[in-house]
């Protein structure tokens, strides 16, 4: 997904982003956890920023589900 943003900013003339791992890992818990509720909640029942373990000011989450690749998501 990364790869396809950035694509498209330098085609406009952007700076291409980089990868936050601390989200990345955010992310990777998230992923196995939505398997057993998909829901912005947690299945412990606590809100989904407590799976964030970086400052934040603003918080959300893309649930990209019905999606069956990247390409999909980043049309979508």
């Amino acid at each position: 997904m990364l790869t396809l943003l950035n694509k498209a900013r330098v085609e406009k003339g952007l700076k291409p982003l980089v990868m936050n791992e601390s989200l990345r890992a955010s992310a990777r818990v998230r992923s196995t956890e939505i398997v057993e509720l998909f829901d912005h909640v947690r299945p412990d029942g606590s809100s989904i920023v407590t799976a964030v373990s970086i400052p934040w000011t603003y918080f959300g989450e893309n649930i990209a589900a019905g999606h069956p690749n990247p390409i999909s998501v980043y049309n979508g």
